[in-house]
């Protein structure tokens, strides 16, 4: 968001110096008097009240403004109420008499400024640009004493009239306000850009001055804890004010101060305002101090007054000190949003058998803005109702101010949630939230859930099929074995691993055919224990199949990857007979039937290539795949030009 907490001095003088609400955008971050632009961060509406008072001969409180605003969207309204905006000057004209009683009397002079009420709205385009024009009523009375003569037959007589004048008008600004970087916001505006009058008489010896000018503003904001504003009028003003801010109280506390150098006011800095602010969520509270350096308490001449005039009610070279109070309270403590998603894109559809891989790779990822000019943390958050109980927190993320990040949301798979046994779309809601109590903002769309059967073609997650219901094909191995144990009994422990696979593949083999899937959009692979209920299925179930059967018994297995230039993949299997390549003799002389891997000691281990798909014998299938591998995998050098991949079984 563009902060305009800027106060133009002179013209575009403020009662609570360069205090503002800019860290804490629930509120308006400065008067009507501050750059036109001003927008709140609330989204509903907001009632704000100054009190104060002037510490004048005649010292008396007074309620100086009160004002409700109202943001709709980009767009945002305020009217203001001002009955403590005016000043009274009583000055002898120089002008002196002998009334009846024979008491020299002089002709007085009195003016009364008074701003009535006044309106703005402003329009934010973009995040870093936004322009608003403000309107104001004023009224102006002047009444001077006349002298009248009247004339009888034996005297004349003498009497004081008062002519009283009025001359009302309004005032229109325009104002504009860019940030080309995050921690610098510039600020243009006009100063009596149109003052419309409601008569066409005119005193322009004692009316409010209203000199055309261009207002100049920069706000530099490098950290959250500091920040410095300075502003230049065509007129030769200045203003300077610094602000200081930390969190205490559930709240932000802030200290500035703000000097004050007027071209119709002496010395040159004419005065200081120190100011102590808190805020929280649901209001503001500042206390501000004007002290000017020179003596208020002498009286100015009538002479002075006419040739000068005054060019700000509240802050002239008439003023005294004043001490104000001012409220801001939120009507809503609906905040607007910090964070706005620009778009959501789905990265991948979820296969539920899949879960771990929505923990490390995101299944979506948001294209999101910061709305703000500092730098906030993301907090994102999604939940698709098939497939989780409740939302699931991602990591977060640091977004810069007013810049762009992609927000990625990863998932946690409920296995009762998402045992529906069927496919279907599921509306995803995405949140984003801030650090602070900021709204953050809501996004939907579609995901696609697979059944439990679906697979998203990497056979590296051909194991979460093998894993599934381990123990119950741990007890079938075991079973199977035991039916051998007379056979195992007989052969060296050193050749345990490859007998094992042996007989659990040849008493499984006998019983399965080949069925491949149907056509479908996705691919489908069987649990292990599907295989051995239907008793068939293709390459990949019957790899899952014997990937799982030698897991759940010790033996390492990797699954064989063949691809093609069709785009359609063969699986097959590699085991881990636990022989080193010096033992490989014990079960062939033939070294191209196996394949030396490293294990974690940096050792050579023997595997062997096994086709399942053959539903031939044991001897058989691994002669099969064993040409198949050296072929494609070692001759063709399919292998290094990755058009045979290993894939391990963690």
């Amino acid at each position: 968001m563009l902060l305009s907490d800027i106060k133009y001095c002179q013209d575009k003088f403020s009662l609570p110096g360069s205090v503002s609400n800019r860290f804490n955008n629930s509120f308006n971050y400065s008067s009507i008097e501050g750059i036109a632009d001003n927008f709140s961060g609330l989204k509903d509406w907001e009632f704000s009240v100054i009190y104060g008072q002037e510490f004048s001969q005649n010292s008396a409180g007074n309620i100086y403004l009160l004002s409700v605003s109202k943001r709709i969207d980009n767009h945002f309204f305020s009217a203001r109420y001002t009955p403590g905006y005016q000043k009274d000057f009583t000055f002898s004209s120089g002008t002196h008499f002998i009334n009846t009683d024979s008491i020299p009397s002089a002709l007085k002079s009195r003016f009364h400024y008074e701003e009535k009420f006044g309106l703005g709205y402003s329009f934010h385009f973009m995040p870093d640009f936004s322009a608003g024009i403000t309107l104001r009523y004023f009224a102006q009375e002047i009444s001077q004493d006349q002298l009248r003569t009247y004339f009888t037959d034996s005297t004349t007589l003498i009497s004081v009239d008062t002519e009283s004048k009025k001359y009302n008008f309004w005032r229109g600004d325009l104002s504009l306000s860019y940030s080309p970087a995050f921690d610098i916001t510039l600020g243009l505006s006009t100063i009596n850009l149109f003052t419309p009058e409601e008569s066409d008489e005119t005193n322009n010896t004692f009316q409010l001055k209203r000199a055309k000018g261009i207002g100049f503003t920069a706000f530099y904001n490098p950290v959250n804890l500091f920040a410095a504003s300075f502003t230049y009028e065509t007129s030769g003003s200045m203003l300077a004010g610094t602000n200081l801010n930390m969190k205490a109280f559930d709240g932000t506390l802030s200290f500035s101060l703000q000097t004050i150098h007027d071209k119709y006011q002496q010395p040159f800095i004419a005065g200081i305002i120190p100011a102590l602010n808190f805020s929280n969520r649901h209001f503001s509270l500042t206390l501000s101090y004007i002290k000017y350096t020179d003596d208020r308490k002498k009286s100015g001449s009538y002479q002075d007054f006419a040739a000068n005039g005054i060019h700000n009610i509240i802050n002239n070279k008439y003023s005294y000190d004043k001490a104000s109070l001012a409220l801001n309270f939120a009507l809503s403590t609906t905040a607007e949003k910090q964070v706005k998603f620009i778009d959501v894109k789905v990265t991948q559809d979820i296969f539920p058998t899949l879960s771990d891989v929505y923990l490390d790779s995101p299944f979506a990822v948001a294209r999101v803005v910061n709305l703000t000019s500092k730098q906030i943390v993301v907090k994102p958050s999604s939940y698709v109702p098939a497939i989780n109980k409740e939302y699931i927190q991602s990591p977060q993320v640091t977004i810069n101010p007013n810049d762009t990040a992609d927000v990625p949301f990863f998932t946690l798979i409920d296995e009762v949630a998402a045992l529906s046994g069927k496919a279907e779309i599921s509306q995803a809601t995405f949140l984003l939230n801030t650090e602070s109590y900021d709204a953050g903002d809501e996004f939907r769309k579609p995901v696609l859930i697979n059944d439990y059967n679906s697979w998203d073609g990497k056979v590296i997650n051909l194991r979460y099929f093998a894993d599934n219901n381990i123990n119950l094909i741990q007890e079938f191995a075991k079973e199977v074995l035991q039916k051998n144990k007379s056979l195992l009994d007989t052969i060296p422990a050193i050749l345990n691993s490859f007998y094992s696979a042996k007989i659990l593949f040849e008493s499984v083999i006998k019983n399965l055919v080949y069925v491949a899937d149907p056509r479908a959009s996705v691919d489908r692979v069987q649990f292990p224990r599907e295989t051995l209920r239907l008793k068939g299925g293709d390459c990949e179930d019957l790899s899952v199949l014997f990937s799982s059967l030698f897991e759940s018994i010790g033996i390492q297995a990797a699954y064989v990857d063949y691809k093609s230039d069709s785009g359609i993949s063969h699986v097959s299997l590699l085991f881990n007979s636990g022989l080193s390549a010096e033992q490989a003799r014990l079960i062939t002389s033939n070294d191209r039937k196996y394949f030396l891997r490293q294990n974690n000691e940096n050792k050579d281990e023997v595997w062997l290539p096994i086709e399942p798909t053959s539903l031939t014998t044991f001897n058989t299938s691994w002669e099969i795949a064993a040409e198949k591998f050296q072929s494609d995998a070692i001759d063709k050098f399919g292998l290094a030009k990755g058009l045979v991949q290993i894939v391990d079984t963690p």
